[in-house]
């Protein structure tokens, strides 16, 4: 498991990071949300100085058309016509006990 860092030390940050196994949590002083998904990339974004942040399960990284990997290594799919695909996301907050 990874220790992640304060957000309010971050500098700018915009990554996709990949590989990622499904689960993140999001400590906060009284509350805990845990983020859930079945995908294997994880987006994150904090701008400069904010007080907010975004993570957001992603299906493929950015740009994954134009990328020289193959398409199983950035998530990206081809779906035939009629074709779908389903991907499925929990957001669970907690109430942190002191």
């Amino acid at each position: 498991m990874q220790k992640g860092a304060s957000l309010y030390a971050a500098p700018l940050i915009d990554n996709c990071f990949t590989g990622w196994p499904g689960r993140a949590v999001i400590d906060q002083p009284d509350l805990q949300i845990v983020l859930k998904a079945d995908t294997r990339f994880l987006h994150v974004f904090v701008p400069e100085g904010a007080d907010y942040f975004c993570a957001e399960p992603v299906s493929a990284m950015p740009d994954a058309v134009n990328r020289a990997e193959p398409h199983d290594e950035t998530g990206l799919l081809s779906l035939a016509p009629g074709a779908t695909h389903t991907v499925s996301m929990t957001i669970a907050p907690r109430d942190v006990v002191s």
